[in-house]
């Protein structure tokens, strides 16, 4: 799961704050000098806020697969549990993205308005997002798919040590 995590921060961040280079036609460094420092300052606190936000959200599912009675049944148990916790911490993390690339949005608009910009600069922001987003819907029906499956067939047994 910490895997999948950190991945997933990595890639969304690479997303949103690679968003400026790409649209200003400059490296990192030149692109974010550009902007006011108030504009930097946010763009930090913003993604320490996410880094904070990604961080609860892995431990509040890493609890709730604990606290699962998944891994004492085993089987289907444990394989739809471990797949959707790791659909819902993909799409956790990708969606709460937003944070640091809105604020990379904004102090990109006081350098250059969004019309001028190159376009297709956030496209792989867009596509981390949506996708994250689709993960989410994807952990929810995954759990009543299981659900359902335990009402039909019924749960299986808990395992014996």
């Amino acid at each position: 799961m910490l895997v999948i995590a950190s991945a997933t921060f990595a890639f969304a961040a690479c997303a949103s704050l690679w968003v400026a280079p790409r649209a200003l036609g400059s490296g990192a460094p030149e692109a974010y000098a550009t902007f006011h420092d108030g504009s930097r300052f946010g763009i930090v606190l913003f993604t320490v806020a996410w880094t904070l936000w990604s961080a609860a959200c892995v431990t509040l599912v890493l609890v709730n697969l604990t606290r699962s009675d998944a891994w004492a049944r085993g089987g289907r148990h444990r394989s739809i549990s471990l797949a959707g916790s790791a659909l819902m911490t993909y799409g956790l993390i990708g969606t709460a993205s937003w944070m640091p690339y809105l604020q990379v949005d904004l102090a990109m608009e006081h350098v250059i308005p969004w019309q001028q910009r190159e376009s297709g600069a956030s496209a792989l922001f867009h596509v981390v997002w949506v996708t994250s987003a689709c993960a989410m819907i994807a952990a929810l029906a995954l759990g009543a798919a299981g659900a359902a499956i335990d009402r039909a067939i019924g749960k299986a047994p808990l395992l014996t040590a």
